[in-house]
């Protein structure tokens, strides 16, 4: 994941913060494959991946028979935000009846919580200024 990137998952609605949250129990992967506003890019046989690493992309993590869905990943490119795509992005959320797992929470697929996690993300504190996020970071690792 790339510095201007904010990474979160998708995940089952009602759903315990454990160690399986990430798991999907219930078979989502005719809905999963259901993206349309990004391209089909991936590059592994176990990952079904929409839109480009590196910028904004949906990773679909498959089970070793690529029967079930384990993993939903997002990664959103915070250099150039594009309000249509996170829109996009939320309604697919919605269609898979899911949430939003971020920093060990879990949040409402709703713009007023996007915009939370993304202007309280460390990419955000990137892009708004790269400059003072690498000397704070800096100065965090010769506190330690």
């Amino acid at each position: 994941m790339a510095l201007w990137q904010v990474n979160f998952n998708i995940v089952e609605k009602n759903r315990e913060i454990d160690d399986d949250i990430l798991l999907w129990k219930r078979d989502v992967l005719k809905e999963a494959k259901k993206i349309t506003f990004l391209e089909d890019n991936s590059w592994s046989d176990s990952i079904i991946q929409y839109g480009k690493s590196d910028l904004t992309c949906i990773e679909i993590c498959l089970d070793d028979n690529r029967k079930h869905v384990e993993e939903i990943s997002v990664r959103v490119d915070l250099r150039e935000p594009d309000a249509s795509l996170i829109i996009n992005i939320l309604k697919y959320i919605n269609q898979l009846e899911a949430v939003i797992y971020y920093d060990g929470k879990i949040y409402s697929p709703d713009i007023t919580s996007m915009m939370e996690i993304l202007s309280n993300s460390r990419a955000f504190k990137f892009c708004k200024s790269p400059y003072e996020y690498i000397e704070n970071m800096i100065h965090e690792s010769n506190d330690i």
